[in-house]
């Protein structure tokens, strides 16, 4: 609810109008939905990956002109609590295809489990979305807490998000 998918389609967006290639990685795994951003509904996913089944380049979809998507399923449980090895597995397979796009852009799903934590962890830039909602600010200090704790991360860029002014993004980063 506090525009992370949004903020993720708009800004691979802005990128392929710049002519850069982008992959989007759509890490709500077993619930991703930013296929549908772009009026597309992912054949593959993930799961054919870790079963086994298929490569992580064979999942990867074209969405839009210089943009491409690796799916995290929907609707999938099986994909809501990966152990440490399949973790990794992802990861690694993220970095193999890397070699082909100008920028991986990942969309996690909210919360601290501990596949966002380390989807968050192995990300370059990690930036936390945020609302004036006290709940989004609570839960965004618990990812960045736990993100420093766990994974020693210390370097975060906040996006103020559904602010009504400047002043009042401001006011929330201060916050």
């Amino acid at each position: 609810g506090v525009g992370k998918t949004t903020m993720a389609a708009n800004l691979a967006l802005a990128f392929a109008m710049n002519g850069q290639k982008v992959l989007l990685f759509d890490g709500d795994l077993g619930m991703a939905n930013i296929d549908l951003f772009f009026g597309h509904k992912s054949k593959r996913n993930l799961l054919d990956v870790l079963k086994g089944e298929k490569e992580v380049h064979e999942i990867v979809e074209e969405l839009h002109k210089n943009i491409s998507l690796i799916s995290g399923g929907h609707g999938l449980d099986e994909l809501q609590s990966l152990n440490s090895f399949q973790r990794r597995h992802l990861v690694d397979s993220l970095e193999k295809v890397s070699i082909n796009y100008d920028w991986i852009i990942m969309d996690t799903s909210p919360g601290i489990s501990e596949n966002v934590l380390y989807l968050n962890s192995s990300a370059d830039e990690i930036c936390v979305i945020v609302t004036p909602d006290p709940a989004s600010l609570a839960d965004s200090y618990a990812l960045i807490k736990l993100l420093h704790q766990k994974y020693k991360k210390n370097r975060f860029s906040l996006i103020c998000n559904q602010v009504r002014s400047t002043q009042e993004g401001l006011n929330l980063f201060a916050r």
